[in-house]
């Protein structure tokens, strides 16, 4: 998009809240933004949590999009470990994953 065409309006007013300190970009898919949408429209009460250590996720980005496996820990600097089951060997392998890449699932 050209900078020309940008709305500069909205962004000028976050950054003017106060505690607003930087916009960082980000991609959300279009499915996300919805699924929002509905949530805050539907009038549900809900609650926003991270993953916790035992929960099962999903991961969402990167070689092993779409994979599931388990929670072990959260690591500093935005990693996380992640337990995954390789049935065909009748093992376990536990990798290191950015934190952004994983979505807890539903129990």
């Amino acid at each position: 998009m050209a900078a020309d065409h940008v709305h500069w309006q909205p962004w000028i007013d976050v950054l003017r809240t106060p505690g607003v300190v930087l916009i960082l970009p980000s991609i959300i898919p279009a499915q996300e933004i919805q699924a929002i949408q509905t949530l805050l429209v539907s009038g549900m009460l809900f609650e926003m949590r991270e993953a916790q250590p035992g929960d099962k996720i999903l991961i969402t980005r990167g070689p092993l999009q779409s994979c599931e496996g388990t929670l072990l820990r959260h690591k500093k600097r935005g990693r996380s470990v992640v337990q995954l089951n390789i049935s065909i060997m009748g093992r376990g392998a536990a990798v290191e994953v950015d934190t952004e890449d994983i979505q807890a699932l539903k129990s």
